[in-house]
């Protein structure tokens, strides 16, 4: 590898995917995962990359825990949690449920994650019932949070409802794994990388032109992504793992999203915001390798440009929305009042669902109801993971 250290790019995941199984033995599975994890790790930080986190994500976990009696469920989530920490692996997704087992994982998610620190779980959205029972479970995480009286006490940021989101997304909440996904490699894994800095580049490559931005992007990225996938090969054939990939986010200390658009818009959410964000969205799509959404993602309280732009009313649920029927992910780290009602939470989510079935897209709501708060009062999150925003 050559040196690729650059504050434009860096590892945000290396995640392994594998399915635990019912009686099986949890602790081989997921110390064979940890070893590609730590082989992946070591050879990314040699071609000069950062890596903050090495993760896990499961199958459903309705499909491996005693999900009949809550507090078998809890005590078996809280081993997996445990085994992965005794294998250095920061944090775990245990998947949710989907279909017919949606409402009985939905009945857990808020005592697993109340019991635990680092699991993370989700919900397959497929029907506008399902959305009623998502947001009956995102405003119970709201009100374990309310006796503190502060959203930096809520479970929320540890769960999302997913629509269509295959298998393989190496971003938590969303990350799962499928027993459908049958490879003869026990463990998969895949890159998720931070690349704020690197969009600005592609962006500010294009010149201000607009039908030059697919071709920036495609090309810039392809450069820097090329020594990630040669490395994440070369561990595959060493270790017999299926490398499923690299995807993109923006990070918390680089580059805004918002600066990179405003290279070529006059201000993000104006006219000409949908343009670029469909513009390069298709670059990335034409990555070789890609994994996961595959498309721009747009976390408001990830990016400080968006939760600035969110303050200021610029962006709001109905915009992000729209920016989504051309790019991915859909509604991420939303900030909401703590007033908003499980209603109104349920619309969301169906919106979300309703664009994700009619173009066919991998879509997720992760929404964050702010206790106490109100429109126009500021978020406390306190979380090195989130930048705060105005209601």
């Amino acid at each position: 590898c050559t040196d690729m250290a650059a504050p434009i790019l860096r590892v945000r995941t290396v995640t392994a995917f594998v399915t635990l199984k019912r009686g099986g033995d949890w602790e081989a599975s997921i110390a064979a995962a940890s070893s590609v994890l730590g082989a992946v790790k070591r050879q990314l930080e040699r071609c000069g990359l950062e890596v903050q986190t090495t993760r896990l994500a499961t199958n459903n976990f309705t499909e491996f825990v005693d999900v009949k009696d809550e507090n078998s469920a809890v005590e078996e989530a809280k081993l997996v949690e445990d085994i992965c920490a005794r294998h250095d692996i920061s944090f775990v997704s245990l998947g949710g449920g989907c279909g017919a087992d949606l409402e009985l994982a939905a009945s857990l998610v808020g005592p697993i994650l109340s019991a635990t620190s680092n699991v993370f779980l989700n919900l397959q959205l497929e029907s506008f019932k399902d959305c009623e029972a998502t947001s009956q479970v995102i405003e119970l995480l709201q009100r374990g949070a309310d006796t503190d009286d502060t959203e930096a006490q809520s479970h929320c940021f540890r769960f999302t409802a997913c629509c269509r989101c295959k298998a393989g997304i190496p971003f938590f909440p969303a990350a799962h794994w499928s027993t459908g996904e049958e490879v003869e490699a026990p463990v998969s894994f895949a890159v998720g990388l931070e690349n704020s800095g690197l969009l600005y580049e592609a962006l500010e490559a294009s010149a201000g032109d607009l039908d030059g931005v697919t071709e920036a992007v495609r090309s810039r990225f392809e450069t820097e992504l090329e020594p990630i996938r040669r490395a994440g090969d070369e561990i595959a054939g060493e270790s017999g793992a299926n490398f499923l990939g690299t995807s993109v986010a923006p990070g918390l200390d680089h580059k805004s999203i918002v600066d990179a658009f405003e290279l070529l818009v006059p201000a993000f959410g104006s006219s000409g915001t949908l343009a670029v964000a469909a513009a390069v969205t298709k670059g990335i799509q034409s990555l070789e390798r890609s994994c996961g959404y595959s498309g721009l993602m747009l976390p408001v309280c990830e990016d400080a440009g968006l939760a600035k732009a969110f303050s200021e009313g610029r962006v709001g649920i109905t915009e992000l929305l729209c920016l989504s029927s051309v790019c991915g992910i859909g509604i991420d780290t939303l900030p909401v009042p703590g007033n908003l009602g499980c209603k109104s939470m349920s619309h969301i989510l169906a919106d979300t669902l309703a664009l994700a079935k009619r173009w066919n897209k991998q879509l997720s709501c992760r929404l964050l109801p702010c206790p106490g708060k109100e429109a126009g009062e500021k978020t406390d999150f306190r979380s090195p993971y989130l930048v705060d925003a105005t209601l």
